[in-house]
């Protein structure tokens, strides 16, 4: 029989604190069950990476290498996180998930989205064979260092090396 472990009985806080180490304490309450329910009560869930779970990973499409993690389902079974249509808000470099080594596990009933992508995102507004005009963002964190232009966000910065393209 399934059994609810709420994030809000471990210190979990919706709508602005950072609820990452509270959580991480919940997940690990839900190995004592067999069949344990991760529940969030419906709001906005804030998550950092300086409490974060970290480990080794090597995610497709990403570089190998530490990661930290907000929700890091490892060897679990039978696990449910549910959401009840809330969303979980990332800041920094931070994976929202990483299930491994895992069985029947299910997220339901919530979002993933980070305060400040990962990438600064801009629209292409004119391009030839020699250049391409970007429009960024109205308040974008940028610098030029040594004739390159370096793009920032929330925990990271990087030099404008690479992009890839949308069909908006």
């Amino acid at each position: 029989m399934s059994q609810i472990i709420d994030v809000t009985k471990f210190g979990a806080k919706p709508n602005g604190a950072d609820c990452t180490l509270a959580v991480l304490k919940a997940l690990e309450a839900c190995r004592s069950t067999l069949e344990p329910i991760l529940w969030f009560p419906k709001g906005n869930w804030h998550f950092y990476p300086e409490f974060a779970w970290e480990s080794y990973f090597a995610i497709s499409n990403n570089t190998s290498g530490v990661k930290r993690c907000a929700l890091p389902i490892i060897n679990f079974k039978n696990l449910t996180v549910s959401g009840d249509d809330s969303t979980f808000i990332m800041h920094g470099i931070l994976s929202g998930v990483i299930i491994s080594e895992s069985q029947n596990i299910t997220l339901n009933n919530f979002a993933i989205d980070w305060e400040h992508p990962f990438y600064t995102q801009g629209l292409v507004t004119s391009a030839t064979n020699n250049y391409f005009d970007v429009q960024l963002p109205t308040n974008p964190n940028w610098e030029v260092k040594n004739e390159e232009l370096w793009l920032a966000e929330e925990g990271w910065q990087f030099p404008f090396t690479y992009f890839l393209e949308f069909d908006a």
